[in-house]
């Protein structure tokens, strides 16, 4: 994936992440400590002014109780908050990438249209 000048992804996740942290009356002392990264770090993300990686990701979605895809911008029902971050997410990767991004879109939407239908003949 590219590095994008003001990554607009980061900042986005990085505020949500503020966001939950404030709700749960969590400080960053807190989460920094429980998570094993500095408070510093944790600012940085939260400003967006630093990326992460899937294993500190993962730590703070555990710490505040969420899931990943919360922290990263699906809404709460799994779909993609697209007015939010598509864009976003698209713009990470470089072109020689695109075909295998859309390759995994696809083979995600057929998962969530078959999931749909099951879910449908179950209802029946």
């Amino acid at each position: 994936m590219k590095k994008i000048d003001g990554d607009k992804f980061y900042i986005r996740v990085g505020r949500r992440i503020q966001k939950v942290r404030c709700e749960k009356n969590l400080t960053r002392e807190d989460v920094a400590r429980n998570t094993n990264i500095s408070v510093k770090f944790l600012y940085e993300i939260e400003s967006g002014t630093k990326g992460f990686n899937v294993n500190i990701l993962y730590k703070i979605a555990k710490e505040l109780d969420v899931s990943c895809d919360y922290l990263l911008g699906y809404c709460s029902i799994g779909r993609i908050c697209q007015e939010q971050c598509m864009d976003d997410v698209i713009t990470m990767f470089d072109k020689d990438e695109l075909p295998n991004v859309r390759k995994v879109l696809d083979i995600l939407c057929q998962f969530s249209e078959l999931r749909q239908k099951s879910t449908k003949l179950l209802e029946e």
